[in-house]
């Protein structure tokens, strides 16, 4: 028994032992690494960037960015390298997607970036600003150029020349701010409900008021009072009704500005269409290789109140092509491009000035 115990507790001994040994060596470990963190200085940054078509960033760039007196790693130790702040530094810049920064022991600053890819360049008045293939709104990085479809015109999007980040997000806080104003509208229209309900109780009171003979009350006294009465009640009808009218304006005016604000959101979501529509326009002749080339300009008309059309600048000749609503795009280019094959090839490219293909089963040339 005896020999047992000795035993057990030169194991629970041995195993102390160990553990303290494990946990002087990590402590070792963890001073020696940040010993070497604090003596080892970043030499150099590496910029890891996509590039997809369309591409805006490039490494120079990006470098522009971090390679400042303010923001530098370079010379700084390992330790006092803030890489949130780089991350932030470099994902301010609208035309990053996404953007990760990480330390190397050898010295290295490693900076990780994936980069929106443009769609297009909006470039009616007052705008120029570049939409991404996923919808985002975004100023193209100084000293960078894509070749995307340019988009000219007197259109009008939903947001204002200065805005960066996704249409849908106006159009989803516009509209819940405009759900709420009207069930605020509602809400205030019970006070005017409760005024007409009590209206309309003292209008049955007033029906049941009677004059009342007592009984010693002559008929010529009786007379009298019953026409007091029914003058009262005359009178009082007339109040009544005047004020039911009156609450029945104000609930109606309220109404009204609820009609009104329901156009609102039927017309931010119009808007929001139309620029879906947009979008949708450019995506489809970006991926046909023969509509990607030939179109040079596309010419965009309306917005707001008045429906998006769209006219197309072609390479091949001095004509325009009428696009008409941005519905049926498919149908419109497979009928541009048949007529491309078995007419304009035939007849000349510079034979007409205008190409309409607005509508279905018919071409109008001039």
């Amino acid at each position: 028994m005896r020999r047992d115990r000795l035993g057990k507790q030169a194991r629970y001994a041995g195993y102390a032992a160990l553990w303290l040994l494990i946990v002087i060596v990590m402590t070792a470990a963890g001073n020696g690494a940040g010993n070497h963190r604090a003596r080892t200085s970043v030499d150099r940054i590496t910029v890891d960037i996509d590039s997809p078509e369309g591409a805006l960033l490039t490494e120079q760039i990006v470098r522009e960015w971090v390679e400042t007196e303010e923001y530098s790693p370079v010379g700084k130790s390992l330790d006092s390298i803030d890489l949130a702040m780089l991350e932030e530094r470099i994902s301010s810049h609208k035309a990053v997607a996404r953007a990760e920064v990480s330390l190397n022991c050898d010295g290295s600053v490693d900076i990780d970036i994936r980069q929106r890819r443009p769609l297009m360049r909006l470039m009616v008045d007052g705008y120029d600003l570049y939409v991404s293939d996923d919808g985002y709104i975004f100023d193209a990085p100084a000293a960078s150029t894509a070749y995307v479809p340019v988009v000219t015109g007197d259109y009008r999007p939903l947001f204002t020349p200065r805005y960066s980040g996704y249409s849908s997000d106006i159009v989803r806080d516009s509209i819940a701010a405009i759900e709420r104003r009207i069930d605020e509208l509602e809400r205030e229209k019970i006070p005017f409900y409760r005024a007409l309900q009590q209206n309309a109780r003292s209008r049955k009171q007033l029906s049941a008021q009677r004059a009342h003979k007592g009984w010693f009350t002559s008929d010529e006294e009786y007379a009298v009072r019953r026409e007091q009465v029914e003058l009262y009640k005359a009178q009082r009808r007339e109040e009544l009704a005047a004020e039911a009218k009156r609450l029945q304006t104000d609930i109606d005016g309220l109404s009204r500005n609820q009609e009104a604000e329901g156009k609102r959101q039927k017309k931010l979501k119009k808007i929001e269409e139309d620029f879906s529509k947009l979008c949708n326009f450019v995506d489809i002749i970006r991926r046909d290789d023969f509509w990607s080339s030939e179109i040079v300009q596309i010419v965009a008309h309306g917005g707001g109140d008045k429906a998006l059309e769209l006219e197309i600048i072609p390479r091949s000749g001095r004509y325009t092509i009428l696009l008409g609503r941005a519905d049926d795009i498919e149908r419109k280019l497979a009928d541009l491009d048949a007529f491309y094959r078995n007419a304009l090839s035939n007849v000349g490219w510079d034979r007409y000035r205008s190409i309409n293909v607005k509508y279905k089963g018919q071409i109008v040339c001039r």
